[in-house]
């Protein structure tokens, strides 16, 4: 390149952010930069820029530097060319099409230095769809194992913004964020391990993929999935003790009680020394007319496990049994109506209800004498 060429170029670039100047040294002709202004008294507004791809935006620069020549802006999506005398210069962008994008004001000043400052622009993408998957199990769980849920996070940008939170009874149980540098959009997805107890059956467990993007950004940028119903199984437990004492009095009642709680919902069988006279199949409460001593076993069945529950049934230390106060009862009825039927009969063997009264020893059909 000769001389003329040279400073050709040179001198239109003189007004780009690159300043040049045409230096010949020793016969060498080069462009060099025009100096840069160590401190830049440029002042971004908005400072900073969060916009959803394909959404449009605009900013100001400007400063408060007195000895201005003018200022202009760069961009990969078109420039805004020098303009002379001006303190400060909009820049607008109607549809932002690129995932990376740094648009820069510069400012050229009357001592022939240059200041220049990028915008940050962060532009993102909610993502398509936000589901649970079936990375292990989705269908009912069994109480005290281990499982694993997966949350499915479909083209979102930019991931290094991207917080995916899992909440069970809309309360955070876990969460996870990115470091990825990638702008364009990607898949993503969170594995969330459980291991579930009875009190989490019916449970509603989610996750969200949230966007933190500061104040500038929209809020809140969150996407959630449907919500699971969490369905655990458990084996059955009684509401009671699994061994219980039954003292028999004369006023107790009696009532032998083998609830037990479980997932699926329990059925039960039982097992007497002696007759019930109730019908005891799958009832988990029995109140038979009478018990006598002895032990009774009461077992809940689920699809998980079964569970045994004893009664042990004895009498009230120092009381009458209950075949003794039976006997007795009837002993005692027994007599009564013996009296009573001596009392009703006549000497020819009828029954009269006007039988004599007594009277030393003699009875006397006309009553008392």
């Amino acid at each position: 390149m000769d001389f003329n060429s040279a400073l050709k170029t040179c001198t239109a670039l003189i007004n780009r952010p690159a300043m040049t100047w045409l230096v010949v040294l020793t016969g060498v002709i080069a462009c060099i930069g025009r100096p840069v202004s160590a401190s830049c008294p440029i002042v971004m507004t908005p400072p900073r820029v969060v916009v959803k791809h394909g959404g449009s935006f605009s900013v100001i620069c400007s400063t408060s530097e007195a000895q201005v020549e003018g200022m202009g802006w760069e961009s990969s999506l078109g420039a805004v060319s020098l303009t002379d005398n001006v303190t400060s210069l909009p820049f607008k962008i109607t549809a932002l099409t690129q995932w990376t994008f740094s648009p820069q004001c510069y400012m050229n000043l009357l001592n022939g230095d240059q200041c220049q400052q990028r915008l940050s622009v962060t532009v993102y993408k909610m993502p398509d769809s936000v589901t649970i998957s079936p990375s292990s199990h989705l269908g009912p769980m069994v109480e005290g194992k281990k499982y694993s849920l997966r949350c499915d996070i479909d083209k979102v940008a930019p991931v290094k913004n991207l917080s995916v939170i899992w909440q069970k009874r809309n309360e955070t149980i876990h969460s996870q964020s990115y470091n990825s540098e990638v702008n364009t959009p990607v898949q993503e997805s969170s594995v969330l391990i459980i291991s579930p107890s009875r009190d989490d059956n019916g449970a509603q467990i989610h996750c969200a993929a949230q966007l933190n993007l500061g104040p500038m950004g929209p809020n809140p940028a969150v996407m959630a999935s449907n919500p699971h119903e969490m369905i655990v199984h458990f084996p059955p437990t009684f509401t009671g003790p699994e061994t219980e004492n039954v003292q028999l009095t004369s006023k107790s009642k009696n009532i032998l009680n083998c609830t037990a709680t479980g997932n699926p919902k329990p059925v039960y069988s039982w097992q007497s020394p002696h007759p019930l006279q109730v019908d005891t199949k799958n009832k988990a409460v029995l109140t038979p007319p009478m018990l006598l001593p002895g032990t009774y076993n009461c077992t809940a069945t689920n699809a998980i496990a079964n569970r045994t529950k004893m009664f042990i049934v004895s009498e009230v230390q120092g009381g009458l049994t209950t075949f003794a106060a039976i006997i007795g009862a009837g002993v005692i009825l027994g007599a009564i109506l013996a009296v009573v039927l001596g009392m009703l009969v006549t000497s020819e063997g009828t029954f009269s209800t006007t039988k004599g009264s007594w009277l030393a020893g003699r009875t006397s059909s006309s009553g008392i004498i």
